[in-house]
């Protein structure tokens, strides 16, 4: 907009600088000979910037310094980091989650997991605590998936830079099975049982048991009722012994397995 009074110039130069100024000097001259009404400026970087005109006429003579006006510019979208209630990995039951983001935002951002070979996102409902913080819950049942989910955010902060994508955090590692193993004998099979033999056995868990709990491992023989095997040990290595008779009969007998790991998963 010209001035009420005065010549009207034919073109400007255009001054920018971090703080205010009062004098044409003190900035830093970013453009000259415009002479359309606007002007954009493809150099500035993110931060508070104060802008000034210099009016020229035909001739060049130059105006005094116009008013000064001041800009916040942002072109950097927000940033996102991820937090959990426990420390994955995760067990079945309620995830509390914490989603940060550098800056304020419009609204609300959204937030999506996918576990592990699960072709569709769940959206996770997200209430906002403060300017920077939102807190959700996401719901891990028996069936879902274990294995690393896939979490994904977007938000748009106040300028309008979006973004879309992983937040920063710890990997979200969701474990729903419980422990198996794999037993070794000896002597190996096939055992011959011509009078009581005690086979020695051995139990490799593939997880770690919860602290304070026995796997339990039974046999069943061809022929009569179901032996526990009493295990001794810790952590995923497990031994006892296994008492034979003749009256088991001849045939295939079968092991079965219960433990518990340390999110309470059991695994048969």
């Amino acid at each position: 907009m010209f001035a009420d009074t005065g010549e009207h110039p034919s073109k400007f130069r255009v001054y920018r600088r971090a703080s205010a100024f009062t004098d044409a000097s003190q900035a830093t001259l970013i453009a000259s000979n415009v002479t359309a009404m606007f002007y954009g400026d493809r150099t500035v970087t993110d931060g508070t910037w104060f802008y000034g005109l210099v009016g020229l006429d035909d001739a060049g003579n130059a105006s005094s310094l116009s008013n000064i006006l001041s800009v916040n510019y942002d072109s950097t979208p927000p940033s996102f980091a991820i937090s959990y209630g426990k420390v994955p990995p995760a067990g079945v039951g309620p995830l509390d989650v914490t989603l940060t983001s550098s800056e304020k935002l419009l609204t609300a951002p959204g937030l999506t997991i996918r576990p592990y070979v699960t072709a569709s996102p769940a959206p996770v409902g997200l209430t906002r605590v403060d300017d920077f913080t939102y807190n959700g819950i996401f719901d891990i049942t028996a069936s879902t998936p274990s294995g690393t989910a896939a979490v994904s955010v977007s938000g748009r902060d106040l300028a309008g830079n979006a973004f879309s994508g992983a937040p920063s955090g710890v990997p979200l590692v969701i474990d729903t099975k419980g422990p198996g193993g794999v037993i070794a004998t000896n002597p190996i099979e096939p055992v011959q049982v011509t009078s009581n033999v005690n086979v020695s056995v051995s139990l490799t868990l593939n997880e770690p048991a919860k602290v304070n709990t026995i796997p339990q491992l039974t046999f069943t023989p061809p022929v009569g009722s179901q032996v526990n095997v009493a295990m001794i040990g810790s952590g995923a290595s497990w031994t006892g012994t296994l008492p034979l008779n003749p009256g088991m009969g001849n045939g295939f007998g079968q092991f079965a397995l219960s433990a518990e790991d340390s999110l309470g998963n059991v695994g048969t």
